[in-house]
């Protein structure tokens, strides 16, 4: 295997650079746990482009809210379909589920990372564990 050619000040397997370091010894690095998702209940609508819908999930332990929008690879219909085109009809909501990944659990919550949007601390009962892909 010939060497690679050194990266500089970028991103690799999730880690900056800074400077020479090849790609060979970045992937000799132990990596972290094998990612893990959940797929959260939420409540979808339809936006002006057919790539991507908002998604809104009702949190549980404070009554707030988490409003995103997300490609449409990322959300399921209530029966865990993928999204046509015409889901929902423009205008309208329908209940669904958006894939989030778990960044973290940590006692009676877990650290969720939602698409397009930040981290947030999500109750462990909130999480739809069923649905997990």
């Amino acid at each position: 295997m010939a060497d690679a050619t050194p990266l500089r000040n970028s991103v690799h397997h999730g880690k900056i650079t800074a400077g020479a370091m090849s790609c060979h010894r970045l992937c000799q690095e132990p990596r972290g746990p094998i990612m893990e998702y959940v797929w959260m209940p939420c409540t979808i609508e339809n936006t002006g482009f057919n790539s991507e819908r908002r998604f809104e999930v009702d949190l549980p332990e404070d009554g707030g809210k988490i409003v995103g929008t997300a490609y449409v690879e990322y959300l399921q219909d209530s029966s865990g379909n993928v999204l046509t085109d015409q889901v929902p009809p423009y205008g309208q909501t329908s209940d669904g589920f958006v894939k989030c990944r778990i960044v973290k659990r940590q006692g009676d919550s877990a650290l969720i990372e939602f698409p397009g949007t930040e981290v947030f601390h999500v109750p462990q009962e909130a999480l739809n564990e069923r649905r997990r892909r």
